[in-house]
């Protein structure tokens, strides 16, 4: 197949910015000043703006973006409308408690655009703080505080023994992993409330050595209230019983895409002349189950032979030899209806 073409004339980095600066102005927004930070990618397929809005120093979860392909054309963009309020001033948590939110594996300190949390995940810190202006809902928090070296990690066990407690038992045990901390900043992170109010609470976001980043909101406990986490209800299905009924039969013939059908086989003549094996025989095996019609075949003529050409209004495969001895029949629901040839 043709592969396709890269669209003409797409932005780079530069232009791409500059075409999304002067999109955000005229829809109200600042976006020259000091207001926003930007991402900016461009390849030869398109190019991606996105704006951070800049509260108190820091870079919030609140963007626009915009995507251009061809000649600079609007693609896609997207954003959020809400303007944020500023709220209530509150004390922070360290940084030393921070790293024991990172270690709690229900994950209710992550917030919306916090770092994943890995049950028994362990953390260790070796934290050097990066500097940032303190956060705009904390004016009189405790800064974060300069790890002084290597500490030992702090280990959190599984929650239940998977051999014992825990529901599931197929399911190995966790092995801890180990996240080495490299840094700190004060950020701020997204949660909905439970009445569906959208907060940006102040948040501590770390790296690491393997370049991820965990973020965890920073707010004392004292001023949160965190809901348990609930169980997952688990409901039984009901299971209904149907009684089965048996017919008195002689034989059941099952045919594919078809139900069960019951056959009654009529009792086989025994008062029969043999003038030779022609079509007529159709007056003595058409009424009788498959097996005794062959059977009837094969004890009245030498080398007898019944074969079924059809079968339940379907032309079967055969071969276009020709045998003066055998008969090729159809049946119905394993019931001779009808003598189609001799040979």
């Amino acid at each position: 197949c043709v592969e396709p073409a890269p669209p003409a004339n797409v932005p780079d980095e530069a232009a791409a910015r500059q075409a999304a600066e002067q999109l955000f102005a005229e829809m109200g927004y600042d976006s020259g000043g000091d207001e926003y930070e930007y991402e900016v990618y461009a390849d030869e397929w398109g190019a991606n703006v996105t704006a951070f809005l800049v509260l108190g120093g820091h870079r919030s979860p609140v963007t626009m973006s915009v995507g251009f392909g061809a000649d600079g054309a609007v693609t896609w963009a997207s954003g959020s409308l809400a303007a944020p309020q500023q709220a209530d001033d509150y004390p922070l948590v360290s940084v030393s408690d921070a790293v024991l939110r990172l270690n709690d594996d229900t994950g209710r300190w992550s917030g919306y655009w916090g770092g994943a949390t890995v049950m028994s995940r362990s953390v260790g810190s070796d934290i050097s703080y990066s500097e940032r202006a303190a956060a705009p809902a904390a004016t009189d928090a405790a800064a974060p505080e300069p790890s002084t070296g290597p500490t030992e990690p702090v280990t959190i066990e599984p929650v239940c023994d998977l051999s014992t407690d825990c529901a599931i038992d197929p399911m190995p045990p966790l092995e801890p992993i180990t996240v080495h901390l490299t840094g700190v900043v004060t950020d701020l992170t997204m949660v909905w409330a439970a009445d569906n109010t959208i907060w940006l609470l102040p948040a501590y976001t770390f790296s690491s050595d393997d370049e991820g980043q965990y973020t965890v909101i920073a707010v004392d406990d004292s001023f949160l209230a965190m809901p348990e986490p609930e169980p997952m209800p688990v409901e039984s299905m009901p299971v209904e019983s149907l009684p089965v009924e048996s017919l008195p039969v002689d034989s059941t013939e099952v045919v594919e895409g078809t139900s069960p059908v019951a056959i009654v086989c009529p009792p086989v003549p025994t008062d029969i002349t043999t003038p030779g094996l022609s079509e007529s025989i159709a007056d003595t095996i058409v009424g009788l189950c498959t097996d005794d019609a062959a059977a009837l075949i094969a004890g009245l003529y030498p080398d007898g032979e019944m074969r079924v050409a059809r079968e339940n209004g379907i032309d079967l495969a055969v071969t276009a030899d020709y045998r003066e001895n055998r008969v090729n029949v159809a049946v119905e629901a394993g019931i001779v209806t009808e003598v189609l040839s001799i040979g």
